[in-house]
């Protein structure tokens, strides 16, 4: 086995997507040095794309601003204009045929959100059958809500006699996976990849550091991938929860994960600590590339941040972070790392949320129960290799 095919959302401008995916290529060869890891990004990217921009997309304020039930619409249109054509002549240029295995390697993947993930990996997984080429799942995420459209394209990718195996990252993943009917193969519990993040860019964590990391995220972009998230936070709450850190002798540092959507909301916090009058916080450089992430989080004591990869990736370099809740997969994770305390709605206010978060940086990371997750994945990983 020399050519392994490794799909993700790699080329996603939301970073922790691409985080993954090295860290899967990471431990791939890290098991076995001479393999040839090929990259197939789920909507057929081939390159990262600067997202510095103050303005989300056209194409997402569209769909943002979408009813739920015509999302699909919009989605199909894309797939038939745009993304069936790209991913087909990325897969090409990859050849299925002279490869050993495709792995679909961690993230929300078997996700709705409008059809947009179920058709192109089902897509992915049909032309990995004409090419009579094995595919797993390692480490994903599952959501809770599949449209009857979207279940059936899942459902049917498990039916695949190509289909060999799969891995999820939580607990509540495989319980949504057995509740669309997925009980044909036996579904492992894993951890994220993304916990070994540190050791794959090799950085390490700054030592010393009264640098307090604020992760912003675009409410209304977090709402269109969660059922559960209310949109109720205000620029308000991020004035007052950076003034508290500031009174408290911190330094809060503003960044993102790189999300376009993030990227504009992040300029509006700007804004507003601006013409408040607010002093004494700074802001990071948005990242262009994952390594860049990795980097700015490296230099803090600690972090907020509703980024779920943001929150991993702290904790790949031994940082406390405090979770602000707006998906399940944030507090299984949360669960599964022994600190269920270290995730917090915002809905709570800033004044709750900035108490818990010097009861995490007292607190601390549990640097045993972290290497146990990571040689868990590693395991899980490997196994991937093995069937």
């Amino acid at each position: 086995m020399n050519k392994i095919i490794v799909c993700t959302a790699k080329y996603s401008d939301n970073l922790g997507d691409g985080v993954i995916s090295d860290c899967v290529e990471f431990l791939l060869k890290s098991l076995k040095s001479d393999l040839d890891v090929v990259h197939l990004d789920i909507s057929g990217r081939t390159e990262y794309h600067s997202s510095i921009q103050q303005k989300s997309s056209i194409s997402k304020v569209i769909f943002h601003a979408t009813p739920n039930v015509l999302k699909p619409v919009i989605t199909y249109a894309g797939w038939y204009f745009k993304f069936k054509k790209r991913l087909e002549h990325r897969i090409n240029e990859i050849d299925f045929s002279n490869a050993d295995r495709l792995i679909f390697g961690g993230g929300q993947l078997l996700s709705d959100v409008g059809l947009n993930f179920p058709l192109k990996l089902s897509y992915i997984c049909e032309m990995a059958e004409e090419s009579n080429l094995n595919f797993s799942f390692n480490s994903v995420g599952v959501a809770k809500h599949f449209s009857r459209k979207g279940k059936a394209l899942i459902t049917g990718i498990f039916d695949s006699k190509n289909m060999k195996m799969i891995s999820v990252r939580d607990s509540d993943s495989k319980a949504h996976l057995q509740n669309i009917g997925i009980n044909q193969h036996e579904i492992l519990n894993a951890v994220d990849t993304g916990l070994w993040a540190g050791d794959a860019y090799q950085v390490n964590k700054i030592e010393n550091t009264n640098l307090i990391g604020v992760g912003i995220s675009n409410p209304k972009e977090l709402q269109a991938h969660s059922d559960d998230y209310d949109t109720s936070i205000s620029l308000n709450f991020w004035v007052d929860l950076i003034s508290k850190y500031i009174k408290s002798g911190f330094t809060p540092v503003l960044f993102t994960n790189g999300s376009s959507d993030d990227n504009a909301f992040f300029y509006e916090v700007i804004e507003k600590l601006e013409s408040s009058n607010i002093q004494g916080f700074k802001t990071e450089d948005l990242p262009l590339v994952p390594k860049d992430l990795i980097h700015i989080i490296s230099q803090f004591n600690s972090i907020v941040s509703h980024r779920l990869h943001a929150n991993i990736v702290a904790h790949s370099m031994y940082i406390p972070s405090l979770a602000l809740s707006w998906d399940k997969k944030v507090q299984s994770y949360c669960n599964l790392i022994g600190r269920s305390d270290w995730c917090i709605s915002d809905s709570e206010g800033a004044e709750n949320v900035f108490e818990r978060h010097l009861q995490v940086i007292n607190q601390g990371v549990g640097v045993s129960i972290i290497e146990e997750l990571k040689e868990k994945s590693k395991t899980y990983l490997k196994k991937q290799l093995e069937y």
